[in-house]
């Protein structure tokens, strides 16, 4: 599995001039792990970041960087990188290979996943909180060429529509009226 991607690394390293930062969605560490291996070896200079879902971060505590105010819990709509623990395998290999983790909150991945939606046109689950770190500032890219992971498009309609929805009513874009009538029993049609 972690071979395997791999090979998204290898893609930027052919693709991507001058890169920099890479920014990874962190659930079981098999996709960090890969895209770390392969540009790590290739350029060592390359800075790797790894983000989770606040309420479900259990690399932080494995990695001795644990906020005592960070859950562990699966309750999140990045269900895609939601795990209890790190994998056994996985967890020695980031140890070495991750310079930065950080944490997203739930609402900076709905802002994420909307943004990704709305602009790029990409139907991105939750697990692509690495757009959200940046677009949070949690992660800060200057003007080094920062490439952001993006991961999973299995995300449930209802959920993303609900998401652009909240966006739209936020901004002014959408308009929601709620009227009671005063016997409580709704209009009955004439």
């Amino acid at each position: 599995m972690i071979a395997g991607q791999a090979t998204v690394g290898l893609e930027l390293l052919e693709d991507v001039d001058d890169l920099r930062r890479v920014i990874v969605p962190l659930g079981g560490g098999g996709l960090a792990a890969g895209v770390g291996i392969a540009i790590k070896r290739a350029l060592p200079d390359v800075r790797l970041g790894g983000v989770q879902a606040q309420v479900c971060a259990p690399y932080l505590s494995a990695l001795g960087r644990a906020d005592p105010s960070l859950g562990i819990s699966t309750a999140t709509i990045a269900d895609g990188i939601a795990i209890k623990q790190p994998g056994e395998v996985t967890l020695p290999l980031l140890r070495e290979l991750l310079d930065d983790i950080c944490v997203v909150d739930e609402d900076e991945i709905a802002d994420g996943m909307v943004f990704l939606a709305e602009r790029a046109k990409l139907v991105a689950e939750g697990a692509g909180a690495a757009v959200a770190a940046l677009l949070a500032g949690k992660v800060a890219s200057g003007d080094e060429t920062t490439v952001a992971i993006v991961s999973g498009e299995n995300v449930d309609s209802g959920l993303l529509a609900a998401l652009l929805r909240r966006q739209e009513t936020e901004l002014g874009r959408r308009v929601r009226f709620f009227t009671a009538s005063p016997t409580g029993r709704g209009l009955s049609p004439r």
